[in-house]
């Protein structure tokens, strides 16, 4: 059983969850259907989410059940992981979501819940691994994307608090 398709930009090829192993791991197959697959992944221990595939076809982020943040390397078969939260969405299944990748393929925006479950917009640098919240944990922030240059990045942001209240403990 194959889901979470996704087209490898360069290629002829699709990302896929395949349950072939017992297990969920990504795999590399022929976006035609013909021929076989190439197993990519091999680390699954709990159910994995949805992915985003770099534009260079190079890289794919994902995350998994157990609120990790990883990184395939498509070429190398290398999974990194990024980071894990302890505080999983309460209103959906994945702690990380809203996957953006910059037009050079070099960040990638994700969405992820803060400890008061707010949403939180995060860059991940890859060429050195660096972690930055873009946002704070004040305000919900989230639909990121880039500008065609890369150069900027647009959000929608819950900024408009008129508490009916009038109370300092209120909204």
């Amino acid at each position: 059983r194959y889901r979470e398709a996704h087209v490898i930009p360069g290629t002829k090829e699709l990302l896929v969850l395949s349950s072939e192993s017992g297990e969920l791991e990504w795999w590399r197959v022929p976006a035609n259907g013909t021929g076989g697959g190439e197993r990519l992944t091999t680390d699954g221990k709990v159910m994995r989410w949805s992915a985003a595939v770099s534009p260079n076809g190079k890289l794919a982020i994902h995350s998994d059940k157990d609120n990790q943040l990883w990184i395939l390397n498509l070429e190398s078969k290398e999974n990194k992981l990024i980071t894990r939260t302890e505080f999983p969405a309460s209103n959906s299944f994945a702690a990380f979501r809203g996957y953006r990748w910059s037009p050079d393929s070099r960040y990638v925006l994700y969405e992820t819940p803060a400890k008061n479950d707010f949403v939180q917009l995060w860059l991940y640098g890859v060429e050195d691994s660096s972690l930055r919240a873009l946002t704070t944990d004040r305000y919900n922030s989230g639909d990121a994307a880039w500008s065609e240059d890369g150069k900027w990045i647009y959000m929608i942001s819950d900024r408009a608090l008129r508490s009916t209240v009038f109370a300092p403990w209120g909204a």
